[in-house]
């Protein structure tokens, strides 16, 4: 009984302290333990920020000139992560099924994924 206390306190503290990690130290290990609607949202919001952050600073502060320039990018291949959530999603199921990938960032998967699907 003892043990199956400290086990679960074990357990406890070892999911606290994967929630407490950053986004940059997220893992493979963080993406199998996701439920499907937090890997889209974690997914959606990668491929948001990697598209803002594509836009040049000299449009930044013009909110029109930013939408127009993410809007061409978009619908003229420019974006360096062109594809759908869905399909990153599912190419990352893929790749962290492989146990040797898990110790592999989220944000390198994703680069990983990407680079292949651009082949």
């Amino acid at each position: 009984m003892l043990g199956m206390v400290a086990g679960s306190l074990l357990t406890a503290g070892f999911i606290r302290a994967r929630q407490d990690r950053s986004w940059f130290e997220l893992d493979g290990q963080d993406w199998t333990t996701m439920e499907a609607p937090q890997r889209v949202a974690w997914t959606q919001g990668f491929l948001a920020g990697r598209a803002v952050a594509q836009v040049p600073d000299s449009v930044a502060r013009d909110t029109t000139a930013f939408a127009q320039d993410l809007t061409q990018r978009r619908r003229g291949g420019g974006l360096v992560f062109p594809y759908a959530a869905s399909l990153y999603v599912s190419r990352m199921g893929d790749y962290y099924y492989w146990e040797n990938h898990r110790p592999h960032p989220l944000w390198w998967a994703m680069q990983d994924v990407n680079n292949e699907l651009k082949r």
